[in-house]
């Protein structure tokens, strides 16, 4: 009316500004989640870790020393099993000796045949961890020997002192799982831990072996001085043995 127009003026530098500042807030939200997630799975690492620390150090039996670790390395890595084997080389032979989780395979030793890998042997040469995503497709184990396990991704850990190559420890997702940096890092931290209880353990066994033999010499020099009748002699000697 009499020449006037009416209308709205829209500020599109305004809304670009606003929408950036949205876009901004948003990215730095998920930085924070992330670092706060970061933070928090370092922490239970730490404190696994720590426990780990600790039971290598305790005055508990082989076995449940062995069993302690592993349940450790299994809520470490929230797994589904974690399996410590001991390898016998000679026999190219993986023993378990200890598994952790609801997964427990009716044997407790694996026997490479000829033209077989087993995992144990590839994460020993190797020296460092094997980080495998489709156990089922991969040079370090034969398909045969994974499949008579429910993992799909696996991370192999040697466990070694020096150049004594002592076994491996298996932590196994039934499901795939893509392994990050952290998880690998950690674990061969805590692998180290293990190797130096398992050698712990190994070392007590031949002292306790070394002390019964001792033990049985000595009485068998006793029993041979204090015996003249040759039948008499012979039954002790065989009481002996038998113990």
């Amino acid at each position: 009316n009499d020449g006037e127009f009416y209308g709205r003026i829209f500020t599109l530098h305004d809304i670009s500004a606003s929408k950036q500042t949205q876009a901004e807030l948003r990215r730095y939200s998920e930085q924070a989640r992330q670092q706060t997630e970061q933070l928090r799975r370092r922490e239970r690492y730490l404190t696994r870790l720590n426990e780990i620390t600790r039971t290598t150090v305790s005055q508990l039996d082989s076995q449940t020393m062995l069993q302690t670790l592993a349940d450790s390395l299994l809520g470490f890595e929230d797994a589904d099993n974690c399996f410590i084997s001991l390898y016998d080389e000679d026999r190219r032979l993986a023993k378990l000796t200890t598994i952790s989780g609801e997964e427990r395979p009716a044997f407790t030793t694996i026997q490479a045949q000829p033209g077989q890998v087993l995992l144990i042997e590839s994460v020993l040469q190797a020296g460092r961890p094997l980080a495998i995503p489709d156990a089922h497709h991969t040079p370090y184990v034969s398909p045969e020997i994974a499949a008579m396990f429910p993992s799909h991704s696996v991370l192999a850990l040697p466990l070694n002192v020096g150049d004594q190559k002592l076994g491996a420890a298996i932590v196994a997702y039934n499901q795939f799982h893509e392994f990050t940096e952290d998880e690998i890092q950690y674990g061969a931290q805590a692998a180290a831990q293990i190797s130096l209880a398992l050698h712990k353990v190994q070392l007590l066994e031949q002292e306790r072996e070394q002390r019964q033999l001792a033990e049985i010499l000595q009485e068998t020099g006793s029993v041979i001085s204090a015996t003249l009748d040759e039948q008499g002699l012979l039954d002790r000697l065989l009481d002996q043995v038998v113990r």
